[in-house]
């Protein structure tokens, strides 16, 4: 019997044991590692997303379909009136309004009342007596204070000294009228007022003042300086010193800023003037009218003129 084969035989054995026993604590902390990963996963997979009762109350569910896009912009914005269908109203008189019936909006009517002015004007008139006194009239004076109804009142006392101071017998006939009674000159100059006012609405400005020089119009758009001229020679010519006026209006600064117009440009001069034969009752033709070459005035850059037919009385 070899005790010692015997004797390495358990030593081997003993050795083996001891390096299993030092391992066996490792491998418990591996299995337990895993089994850990394990129940996270499941408890992961097992945890689901659930609505609330008060979610679910204000839930609404609808079923899927096909339906066109819709797109919606949105925007902030002033409103304003049409300027080519709005008219500006001006009283004949002074005074304060009193009480407006229509607002802004509302559909008016011809002849209808939009508005009560009281006026020191009208009611200096409630004073004035019928019975007048014929010296009274030859011999009035006019009070400074009214100066503007000094032309009025020597008008009246024309047409009353042309009937003898008799106007209650006074019998209906046609008489000839001298035109040095009128200021045609002023008449025609109104007159156009309202057909550039008819083709332009508010585009036109009468009577606009810069540096004390004072137009007869200014119209915006297209830019131009209007003179109205009675004269009809301008028919075959033109006069230096109408072109040089109205050169001199177009050339002024403050001008070009009412017009915005840019200081490297000519601004348009036009003058109009009453001519029977040019079957111009209106201004609806402006555009054309402008281009022909007989509005040219040829001596001069961007001058033009334009001749309107007056209405007559038969």
């Amino acid at each position: 019997m070899d005790f010692g084969k015997y004797q390495f035989k358990f030593y081997y054995q003993q050795r083996n044991f001891l390096k299993t026993m030092r391992l066996a604590p490792l491998i418990c902390l591996i299995f337990l590692v895993s089994a850990c990963k394990n129940e996270k996963k499941t408890e992961e997979i097992k945890q689901t997303f659930v609505l609330s009762d008060k979610m679910l109350s204000s839930t609404k569910t609808d079923t899927a379909s096909l339906q066109p896009l819709k797109n919606e912009l949105n925007f902030y914005g002033k409103i304003t009136a049409d300027n080519n269908k709005m008219i500006e109203i001006y009283p004949l008189v002074v005074g304060n309004v009193t009480k407006v019936y229509v607002e802004l909006g509302d559909y008016v009517t011809k002849g209808q009342l939009l508005a009560s002015i009281r006026s020191t004007e009208v009611a200096g008139f409630k004073k004035v007596s019928e019975e007048v006194n014929l010296n009274d009239i030859r011999y009035t004076k006019t009070n400074p204070f009214y100066r503007e109804y000094e032309e009025a009142i020597k008008l009246a006392k024309m047409i009353l000294k042309r009937y003898g101071y008799n106007i209650s017998n006074v019998e209906k006939q046609t008489i000839n009228t001298h035109p040095f009674w009128i200021d045609m000159s002023k008449l025609f100059e109104l007159y156009v007022l309202g057909l550039l006012k008819e083709q332009f609405k508010n585009q036109v400005i009468y009577h606009p003042t810069y540096n004390s020089k004072e137009l007869d119009f200014l119209l915006l758009s297209p830019p131009m300086v209007i003179d109205a001229k009675y004269k009809p020679r301008y028919l075959y010519t033109s006069v230096l010193d109408d072109a040089r006026q109205l050169s001199g209006y177009s050339r002024m600064q403050k001008v070009y800023d009412a017009l915005n117009y840019s200081k490297d440009k000519i601004i348009d001069c036009l003058i109009i003037y009453p001519n029977q034969e040019s079957n111009n009752k209106d201004l609806s033709k402006f555009s054309e009218l402008i281009k022909h070459s007989n509005s040219k005035i040829g001596e001069y850059v961007n001058f033009y003129k334009i001749g309107v037919e007056l209405p007559v009385v038969k």
